[in-house]
């Protein structure tokens, strides 16, 4: 008997393989533009020339010029770049123009194998314009950048969502948002005022949870230009070594700070101004709140409520000389290391309650312009310390388990 073998063809599998290419640039029936692919060049512009006219260049090669009575929707692919210089560039060159609709960019992600910076870098062109609906941007797993630095106004919402990776929002030079800015993922927040303040009129949420890095939420400001929140600012981080947010422009709503493990430190530095309440939840590392003055006497302001609750770690709340709070409590809760609750401010209708928790605790008193104080020390070896401004205490004030 003879036997057959027989043999099935088959396929062999190839490895993934990221080609360049815009596959799509086309007006849908909505009168949307679509771009779909991977920009071939290190660039790629989204170029108005008129209201609602958008020209698309791949690098210096046009691909065609659009009347968009729509939106803008661009999806761009993995890219491996070698660059040393800069990631891949997606540019709205709005250039004082407008677009009537939305823009929303979903990018993937891109390896760059040349030194230069891996992810996407968005940009607002020089001249800035403005964008009558929203804009939404969401990013792979690069050190991905969205920055509006030339005066760009979004009518709508601004939100972020960002993959792994170092991820930045800018918005400076009189960028103003008219509803709300949403992050989610992006570990570099800035709201500056060089030279025109920034704004958003709604509120401001950036959230970091399970990022393990370092983030940093910056509001910037002087006391004649302060970039502004109309409405409240919420943070949220992980457990990332160090987060630091300073804030030194305008809140009109509430400033709650939601912290992980590591370090954090949140400063309200001369000359912000927040209308709403300030609360503060710490995580299982350091936790610091300062309410600072300049050493020209001025100080942060706080029209609200002061609420800090820390970790298990050597926790601060710092209210200096010359800030000022509004509403009518301050409350501190310690964790079991060694805190320090420091007022030095003024609170004239506030009650100030604090339960230092165990630990070597110290309460500093500087000021009398304080309704009431309220201090449980707790286990430990703790100290009551009088600053060098007050010789006796005007307020009523009540101790307990104090050595």
């Amino acid at each position: 008997m003879n036997l057959r073998y027989h043999h099935r063809p088959a396929l062999e599998q190839l490895e993934a393989r990221w080609c360049p290419a815009l596959t799509l640039v086309a007006l849908d029936g909505a009168g949307n533009l679509v771009v779909n692919g991977t920009p071939t060049s290190d660039t790629i512009t989204f170029n108005f020339t008129a209201d609602d006219q958008i020209q698309v260049l791949d690098g210096a090669n046009p691909i065609g010029t659009f009347n968009v009575t729509g939106n803008l929707k661009v999806t761009l692919g993995n890219k491996i770049l070698n660059n040393a210089g800069s990631g891949q560039v997606v540019s709205l060159d709005v250039n004082g123009f407008a677009l009537s609709g939305n823009v929303a960019l979903t990018l993937g992600t891109v390896i760059n194998v040349g030194g230069g910076p891996s992810g996407y870098q968005i940009d607002d062109g020089d001249l800035g314009g403005t964008i009558d609906g929203s804009l939404s941007v969401t990013s792979g797993s690069g050190d991905d950048s969205l920055s509006l630095i030339s005066v760009t106004t979004v009518q709508g919402n601004l939100t972020f969502s960002a993959g792994a990776g170092s991820d930045a929002l800018t918005l400076d030079n009189g960028s103003a948002i008219g509803g709300n800015v949403t992050a989610t993922k992006v570990n570099n927040f800035l709201l500056g005022f060089a030279p025109t303040p920034s704004t958003v009129d709604g509120n401001v949420t950036l959230n970091a949870s399970g990022e393990n890095v370092v983030n940093n939420f910056i509001f910037l400001g002087t006391t004649d230009a302060r970039s502004s929140v109309g409405g409240s600012v919420f943070i949220t981080t992980g457990n990332g070594l160090i987060d630091f947010a300073l804030f030194q422009g305008s809140v009109g709503g509430n400033l709650i700070a939601n912290v992980g493990g590591g370090f954090n430190n949140v400063i309200l530095d001369s000359p912000s101004f927040l209308l709403g309440s300030f609360t503060y939840v710490g995580g299982s590392g350091i936790d610091t709140a300062n309410l600072a003055s300049t050493a020209g006497g001025t100080g942060a302001v706080v029209m609200g409520n002061i609420t800090m609750i820390g970790g298990n770690g050597n926790n601060q709340l710092l209210i200096d000389a010359n800030t000022f709070v509004g509403g009518t409590s301050i409350n501190y809760v310690g964790g079991n290391n060694a805190d320090v609750l420091s007022f030095s401010g003024l609170a004239p209708g506030a009650r100030l309650t604090a339960s230092l928790g165990a630990g070597a605790d110290q309460f500093v008193i500087d000021s009398n312009s304080l309704g009431r104080a309220d201090v449980d020390f707790g286990a430990g070896i703790d100290s009551l310390v009088m600053g060098p401004d007050i010789t006796s205490i005007a307020f009523p004030l009540t101790f307990r388990n104090l050595p």
